[in-house]
């Protein structure tokens, strides 16, 4: 049945809107050198691919680290991305609690 003009179905929402909005002025705001760390954590996070990402070992020996130090440099690689999101979102009115939720589940891998 026609909607007459109206919203039907397959007319994109107001928070989808908005959060395809945000998602190019954070794009702007991350530099080229660390794009491809930001679209595989949006891959991943919002979009919900599961493609074979890189490692953080992979990424620290993209940046020429070796044995022990590739996990490390890998993790503050991907940190050095997931920071400036966090300050975007609390400069949007995302409160702290809710940009920690996945950190128990980050902590837990750490002990395993």
């Amino acid at each position: 049945m026609a909607t007459q003009g109206g919203y039907g179905s397959r007319t994109p929402s107001d928070r989808q809107l908005a959060g395809l909005a945000a998602l190019r002025e954070m794009k702007n705001r991350i530099p080229p050198e660390l794009m491809p760390i930001f679209t595989q954590i949006i891959e991943e996070e919002v979009a919900g691919c599961c493609t074979l990402g890189r490692t953080l070992a992979e990424l620290g020996k993209a940046l020429g680290y070796k044995h022990k130090q590739t996990t490390s440099a890998g993790g503050a690689l991907v940190y050095a991305v997931t920071c400036p999101i966090a300050h975007f979102m609390r400069g949007r009115g995302a409160s702290p609690q809710t940009l920690r939720q996945t950190a128990p589940a980050a902590a837990s891998l750490g002990k395993t």
